[in-house]
């Protein structure tokens, strides 16, 4: 049986991204073509395929489909049961993580992740799975944990063999999930991110100033603007903080269409419309002195 055990434990590994005690918020889609294959998982880590990198702090989703096979003789011939030994379901009984730099043992709520089973309705128990079908799961949240962590995974298998049922926990760690720090990776960049891991693009490169010839400390060597122009007036600070911001701008759509004695118009045709608004556009984020 211990062949048998360890077959079972595999399968086990294709349930990452199933528990019991989980919300019901997504549910993927069985669907997965497995082609002519009786057996399989994706992403499937023997193939270095592991689930999608993570990003702290922003939301998390992926899929891992199984197929499981009707017969024990369908995953190895050298199994020596019956060809009509079958596999009668394998339950996903428990999930641990292991930080990979710290070696601390963690939970997957532990670092913003949940798991939600779908078995189809196929057993009451939604994390049970009946040998012979395809099922699937997802890895769902938002990451409060940057690092790389193993998966381990506590499954109990369930085989009936000479009339009699059998059923063995087993454990198995093969996933490694990552999640990652987004950020500018560049050292050279003026908003560099040390503690970055995964580079989102946003690295600025250049000289930091006010860009703005009409402002009081336009820099004319400047070529990334950093918000920090100052002007003389304020056209649109309606509520006089020497900035335009929410406020201004909600104060001016209230006025907006206004055709006589207009607080927000800005061109001196007598009326508030849509060049009134660019205008309004354009002064927002002013800060004055």
């Amino acid at each position: 049986m211990s062949e048998m055990y360890r077959f079972v434990a595999l399968v086990g590994a294709a349930l990452i991204v199933l528990e019991s005690n989980v919300s019901l918020a997504q549910q993927c889609a069985i669907d997965f073509d497995f082609g002519d294959d009786v057996i399989g998982i994706s992403p499937d880590p023997e193939e270095g395929e592991q689930f999608e990198l993570g990003i702290l702090g922003e939301p998390y989703y992926d899929v891992l489909h199984i197929l499981l096979p009707t017969f024990v003789n369908d995953v190895d011939e050298s199994f020596n049961f019956n060809d009509d030994t079958l596999l009668d379901s394998v339950a996903l009984s428990g999930t641990s993580l292991t930080n990979l730099e710290t070696m601390e043992t963690l939970s997957l709520a532990d670092i913003g992740l949940e798991v939600v089973c779908n078995n189809n309705g196929d057993s009451g128990n939604p994390c049970s799975f009946l040998g012979g079908q395809q099922y699937c799961g997802d890895l769902v949240g938002t990451p409060t944990q940057a690092g790389q962590f193993q998966l381990d995974i506590l499954t109990t298998g369930y085989i009936t063999a000479f009339n009699l049922p059998f059923g063995q926990e087993s454990v198995y760690g093969s996933f490694v999930l990552t999640i990652g720090i987004s950020g500018c990776t560049n050292p050279a960049a003026n908003n560099y991110n040390a503690e970055a891991t995964f580079d989102d693009g946003s690295c600025l490169i250049g000289v930091l100033g006010c860009m703005d010839p009409e402002a009081l400390n336009f820099n004319p060597e400047a070529d990334i603007e950093d918000a920090s122009c100052l002007f003389e007036v304020c056209p649109g600070d309606f509520d006089g903080d020497l900035s335009i911001g929410v406020f201004d701008l909600l104060h001016f759509l209230i006025s907006f269409g206004c055709i006589s004695e207009c607080e927000g118009d800005f061109t001196g045709d007598g009326a508030v419309g849509s060049d009134d608004l660019l205008l309004m556009l354009t002064y927002y984020g002013m800060v004055c002195v």
